[in-house]
């Protein structure tokens, strides 16, 4: 049995090892970044008023977001750029995780399971941050990314460029 126990423990070594190499990857962030979990839940569009499913990732120092279906729809959000996580409640986006970076850009992560230890689990990486950055300089210098490849429709493209001018 002691044998069998260290072979789980490697196996989920080697696993959770895996899963962070391909979280960074994914996301092209330092290779020293440690995954800490992931959740499936959906990303909501206000402008369109629809959701995207996809997962979430969270690590001591990124929460990352991908579509499911399509996976040029990305977002990297640094732990030291966030300024409010609040756990919401609606009708249109429930179980919601409400998050504001510090250039006021929110997001709305919906239907998450367990949001109550998610969003712990932010809080206290937003606090060991806080603390690293007090105690020394700051890691990798890497600000707040979108990228929303053929989520809008051409003529919600049209409207945009037209506020623009």
């Amino acid at each position: 049995e002691f044998i069998n126990s260290d072979k789980n423990y490697v196996q989920q070594y080697i696993d959770a090892k895996a899963q962070s190499e391909g979280y960074c990857k994914r996301f092209n962030l330092p290779l020293w970044e440690r995954l800490d979990g992931f959740v499936n839940c959906n990303l909501w569009f206000p402008y369109t008023k629809t959701d995207v499913p996809g997962r979430l990732y969270c690590s001591p120092s990124y929460l990352c977001f991908v579509s499911k279906y399509d996976i040029r729809c990305k977002v990297i959000i640094p732990m030291n750029e966030i300024a409010v996580v609040e756990k919401v409640n609606s009708s249109v986006c429930p179980e919601a995780l409400h998050i504001t970076a510090k250039n006021k850009v929110t997001f709305m992560f919906g239907s998450v399971p367990q949001r109550d230890y998610l969003c712990s689990k932010i809080s206290d990486f937003l606090h060991t941050s806080v603390t690293a950055e007090a105690t020394g300089p700051p890691p990798t210098e890497r600000g707040l990314q979108v990228q929303f490849v053929d989520i809008i429709s051409p003529r919600q493209a049209v409207k945009e460029h037209l506020w623009q001018l």
